[in-house]
């Protein structure tokens, strides 16, 4: 999200639409899981996610921190820290798909593949916005861009 919370309405957006998805189908959250592996040129899911656990871990939220805050048996907070991790490559690499390159493209990529996929997705992304239009529309804008979403 940078420094200085830049980039934190898209990290949000990111992190939300992954949780969107996650809801309606774990399966398709797999597949979405996949797919930005591939178009992100990741080694795989499993190595995604393991880069994610070393991270968590360095910050001091690994097992052994979920065993003793949480009082979680070992498996329960392997379980609970592999879970955080996958959640956050996922959400990480929908918000890289959307500032790095081209997001139009890979997502008419992801409409060929899994259409009911890019159906939720694309499902969400118009919710997203009808609220962000409501939300304007009761508020005057201080920005070009916030009129030019208005």
């Amino acid at each position: 999200s940078g420094t200085h919370g830049e980039g934190l309405i898209l990290n949000t957006f990111a992190h939300e639409l992954y949780h969107h998805i996650q809801k309606q189908s774990p399966e398709k959250a797999r597949k979405l899981a996949e797919f930005l592996v591939q178009e992100l040129g990741y080694e795989s899911v499993e190595a995604a996610v393991d880069r994610q656990i070393k991270k968590a871990e360095s910050a001091g939220h690994g097992v052994a921190y979920f065993m003793e805050e949480s009082g979680l048996s070992r498996s329960a907070a392997e379980r609970m820290v592999y879970d955080r991790a996958f959640n956050d490559f996922v959400a990480d690499s929908l918000e890289t798909m959307f500032t790095e390159g081209d997001a139009v493209s890979k997502l008419q990529k992801l409409k060929n593949q899994d259409r009911t996929l890019f159906d939720m997705i694309q499902d969400f992304i118009n919710k997203w916005v009808k609220k962000l239009r409501e939300f304007y529309s009761n508020h005057s804008t201080i920005s070009i861009e916030g009129d030019m979403v208005v």
